[in-house]
């Protein structure tokens, strides 16, 4: 494979290419992927490449004639189908980029190419660089890591040593994302599985909430601590949260006065993995950077939207590299359509009013309610709803602002959300 791409670069006749052009012909390739993807029904993925095409030439010939503009990048559905079409869509479009990376590479771009295509091994092989332990690593460090060394405090030390110091949380490994600084003392892979978690929620707030691709960058990188064990959890909570309190026997937690996601790899008796749980807690850390909250929203009504939203981004999957939310096979459906056979549930005109301590043993409900306003009938109480949560979030909700967002009471949704919770409505 090496040698294939080595030839291909050199076969690109360098002086009939330049920077300029190739920005223009890697723009006219995005648009007219764009365009496809639009057709095969990759909204997503269609105003990705279209964002892209303009930032690589704002002038691209056609951008104006394209609708995508008015696209809202939402997922109501995805199914085998779509899925194909994504992958053959995954495929081209690593191919495109392998090419003008390459091209980059014959203009002696080693940096550019990257940039574009970051697996791209001729550019990593100019750079002096080789993946190795979850990142691209100069060579150099690759031949230590390969006589079983590990860095720590400037220095390179046997791994076992290493691991052992790392163990303890005063020296956890962290590895940082272009959002996230995860910490951990179970090891530096566990690390980066909670850092690629985190991510992947934080594109799927932003994308579902806001309608955005492109998250900001935040001043300062959002802090997710990852214990070990529940001495390093409990330890944690008695010296920076004051003893925690209830906190003490969570599987998680997220705290606005340290802005950090708090994880500790335990049972949590509530038939979620806890991976469900550390979806929970980054997107209420998400929501609280994105909406900053005013007041303490668990003293107001309607502030089972505030922990809904949360529990609905726990069924934040990776498929392929597809980041998908709202999956009905999600264990917090399946609760809830468990809770609604037995009558556990509470009318939605009760249930809308719920404060912190009412919605305490009711996320279920929570959950599937905002499972229903974002997705059921292909989002036609999305905005709606979107409108209400905002309000929530700005801490001044009201008896009646389910009612001035929606323009009906509550109980108008009880019969679809029933069925759309036993499986029967759209």
């Amino acid at each position: 494979m090496k040698v294939l791409l080595a030839l291909a670069i050199a076969a690109i006749p360098a002086i009939a290419d330049d920077a300029a052009a190739l920005q223009r012909d890697l723009a006219k390739e995005r648009l007219a992927l764009a365009v496809r993807c639009e057709k095969d029904g990759l909204l997503e993925e269609a105003l990705f490449e279209w964002i892209a095409a303009l930032r690589q030439d704002p002038l691209v010939p056609g951008s104006n004639q394209v609708k995508l503009p008015s696209l809202k990048p939402y997922v109501l559905a995805w199914d085998d189908a779509l899925h194909e079409k994504y992958l053959a869509y995954s495929k081209d479009r690593a191919a495109l980029l392998d090419r003008f990376a390459a091209r980059w590479l014959a203009l002696g771009e080693t940096r550019a190419a990257i940039a574009i295509a970051p697996a791209f091994e001729p550019a990593r092989d100019r750079a002096g660089e080789i993946f190795a332990g979850g990142s691209w690593v100069p060579k150099a460090d690759a031949e230590r890591l390969l006589q079983d060394l590990l860095p720590i405090d400037g220095k390179w030390l046997p791994a076992e040593e290493v691991r052992k110091r790392r163990s303890a949380w005063a020296e956890a490994w962290e590895v940082r994302g272009t959002h996230f600084a995860v910490r951990s003392n179970r090891s530096e892979s566990a690390a980066r599985e909670v850092l690629a978690l985190a991510e992947s929620v934080l594109a799927a707030v932003y994308r579902e909430l806001e309608g955005k691709l492109d998250a900001p960058a935040p001043k300062k990188l959002l802090a997710v601590y990852d214990f070990a064990t529940r001495a390093d959890f409990l330890a944690h909570l008695d010296a920076a949260h004051d003893g925690g309190g209830d906190r003490r026997v969570s599987a998680g937690f997220f705290s606005s006065l340290d802005g950090a996601s708090h994880f500790a790899p335990v049972g949590n008796g509530l038939g979620l993995a806890d991976t469900d749980v550390e979806r929970h807690e980054v997107a209420h850390q998400v929501c609280d950077a994105m909406w900053p909250p005013q007041g303490l929203l668990a003293q107001q009504p309607h502030f089972w939207a505030w922990e809904g939203v949360a529990a609905f981004f726990e069924s934040t999957e990776v498929r392929d590299g597809k980041i998908l939310v709202g999956s009905r096979q999600h264990p917090r459906i399946a609760m809830a359509r468990r809770a609604l056979k037995d009558g556990l549930t509470l009318p939605l005109d009760e249930f809308v009013q719920l404060d912190g301590e009412g919605i305490k043993g009711r996320y279920n409900q929570a959950a599937s309610l905002v499972h229903f306003f974002m997705l059921s009938d292909g989002g036609k109480n999305r905005e709606r709803f979107l409108k209400y949560l905002r309000v929530v979030a700005s801490g001044k909700a009201e008896a009646d602002s389910f009612e001035k967002c929606f323009g009906a009471t509550p109980g108008k949704f009880q019969a679809d959300w029933e069925a759309w919770v036993k499986g029967t409505g759209r």
